[in-house]
């Protein structure tokens, strides 16, 4: 049975979107791979809709503020432990005094990445 046959159903797509990104860059790229072989129109879609870093940061910066203040000091840390440093600074600036103690501190600790 064929990875598309299980998505090509009402729904399907956004659910596959959501395993994709949800997984790890390795078996996302495996998954981008299976499904490239069985349809490339529906891999070069993927490609186009799935959040990436560069997507996120093109949101409104007030946006993206509320978005990290609202989010879990460990779930910050663990995005940032895993974005590129060029884009690292950039979501610090959304941060709180407060916030970004915590996030540095959590960062540093590195009890959430074990």
């Amino acid at each position: 049975m064929s990875i598309l046959a299980r998505y090509k159903k009402p729904g399907g797509f956004r659910q596959l979107i959501r395993l994709i990104e949800t997984s790890q860059p390795v078996k996302q790229d495996k998954l981008i791979e299976v499904v490239a072989s069985e349809d490339p129109q529906w891999a070069d879609l993927i490609r186009q809709k799935k959040i990436n870093v560069e997507m996120v940061l093109s949101w409104s910066e007030n946006h993206l503020a509320t978005i990290f203040e609202s989010m879990n000091s460990k779930h910050c840390a663990v995005v940032l432990k895993n974005i590129d440093p060029t884009y690292h600074k950039k979501f610090m600036n959304f941060f709180k005094p407060d916030k970004y103690r915590e996030t540095r501190l959590v960062e540093q600790t590195q009890s959430c990445f074990e």
